[in-house]
């Protein structure tokens, strides 16, 4: 303000000295003039920048898939099992347990067991059956060994002074990656006809709709819903979305689930959503960056993974996850963080991503979406301050249903709103 003051005072001398009263006049309205035009071009600016900041303020789950992810490489951390000390004192129950629980040992029923243990060993036996853990006169192997060849990885850890026997989550996770699998239910277009004993049997074995026999079959005129009914009464419908995505199959208790919907030469077929998957899914940190690559395949080409030097070790994990759910298509580049505390560090090397890096496989940045979900507070606020540009697209994976959930919510514009900038 003391700059316009300095012009005012300026008109007024040049205007008093040239024409008198007259020209004060005109100098002053040449100054309101002046600053009205100022405000103007000011409001102009501000109403601009505001109208670019505008957006709903609201979040949806992700139905867009894309062609480039940016993610968050998580720890994988080791599931705490007992320790080895309590476990040979308690009578082995907690050893039991995890037979029971993680090693899907069905013979062990109301503690009709044999046991043997030892400083060295624990071994439960039932007939021909054994399950036996043993550790190195060290204690720093241990292995275990099951008589169906059930294989459940474990570790052995010295902690405050206690040998402790964990499961080796990395090596689980692998496993089940190995598992991985499609698995075709039936074809939509054959039911009611060839495909509806399919059907039948898939419900009869899986959800234990009893004996099929009398069971009756039909489909909607739209060919939106088949049902599933006995004696004139209903056991279940499974229901297309309107968007041709998900088939959900609802039973008349309320029991719902969820299949996958795949075209192959105009025809929908149904598959079932892997249960390992599912399993892979529940893994805390890594199992939501495991759903969102797997939703965004068939369109995903690029994928960068960045990560921090403490989780290195799980880059092979991540790329035999992809290689696997994608079927070798997409294109891997693993980052490293040089400071993964710091948001300006983090911030610039995704920057780095959307303004360099993305050229390369002929992406846009509206091609690309960023996944705050796997990294810390700091990474994920740094990809939040990463993404502030329209144009970059951010998503995250709820815990608890693992939806993928896009973003809407304009950072600048809440803050712009509570006069944070």
């Amino acid at each position: 303000m003391g700059f316009l003051y300095y012009i005012r005072d300026l008109l007024l001398e040049w205007a008093d000295q040239q024409i008198g009263i007259l020209g004060i006049m005109i100098a002053v309205s040449l100054f309101v003039i002046s600053i009205v035009v100022l405000y103007f071009l000011v409001f102009l600016h501000d109403k601009k920048k505001r109208t670019k900041l505008i957006a709903q303020p609201t979040s949806e789950p992700l139905e867009r898939k894309y062609k480039g992810l940016i993610a968050f490489m998580s720890l994988i951390r080791d599931e705490f099992l007992f320790n080895w000390d309590e476990a040979c004192e308690n009578d082995c129950e907690k050893f039991v347990r995890f037979l029971k629980d993680k090693c899907a040992v069905s013979w062990i029923k109301n503690n009709e067991f044999d046991k043997i243990i030892s400083r060295e060993s624990v071994r439960v036996t039932k007939d021909k059956n054994f399950a036996e853990i043993i550790i190195n006169e060290n204690k720093k192997i241990a292995s275990l060994h099951i008589s169906n060849g059930k294989a459940c990885r474990i570790k052995i850890k010295q902690e405050n002074g206690k040998f402790n026997i964990y499961l080796d989550s990395k090596e689980r996770i692998k496993d089940l990656i190995n598992e991985i699998e499609d698995e075709f239910f039936f074809s939509w277009d054959k039911v009611p006809g060839k495909d509806s004993e399919r059907l039948l049997i898939f419900l009869k074995d899986n959800y234990a709709i009893g004996r099929v026999d009398g069971v009756k079959i039909d489909k909607t005129i739209d060919s939106k819903t088949i049902r599933i009914t006995k004696d004139e009464k209903n056991l279940a419908e499974m229901t297309i979305d309107d968007k041709q995505k998900k088939a959900i199959l609802t039973f008349n208790s309320g029991e719902s689930h969820d299949f996958e919907i795949k075209k192959e030469s105009k025809r929908i077929k149904i598959f079932e959503i892997n249960k390992v998957l599912n399993k892979l899914y529940t893994e805390r940190g890594i199992g939501q960056t495991f759903r969102a690559i797997k939703h965004h395949c068939g369109e995903l080409e690029k994928c960068w993974l960045l990560y921090s030097k403490d989780v290195e070790d799980n880059k092979d994990v991540l790329d035999k996850y992809i290689n696997k759910v994608s079927k070798k298509t997409v294109s891997v580049d693993f980052i490293e963080l040089t400071d993964h505390t710091k948001v300006e560090c983090i911030s610039k090397i995704i920057n780095t991503i959307y303004t360099e890096i993305i050229n390369e496989p002929d992406l846009d940045e509206t091609d690309v979406i960023a996944d705050m979900t796997g990294g810390t507070a700091i990474m994920s606020c740094a990809m939040v301050l990463s993404c502030l540009d329209q144009q970059r697209d951010l998503e995250y994976v709820e815990q608890d249903t693992y939806t993928l959930i896009e973003i809407k919510e304009n950072v600048l514009e809440l803050a712009y709103t509570n006069k944070l900038i």
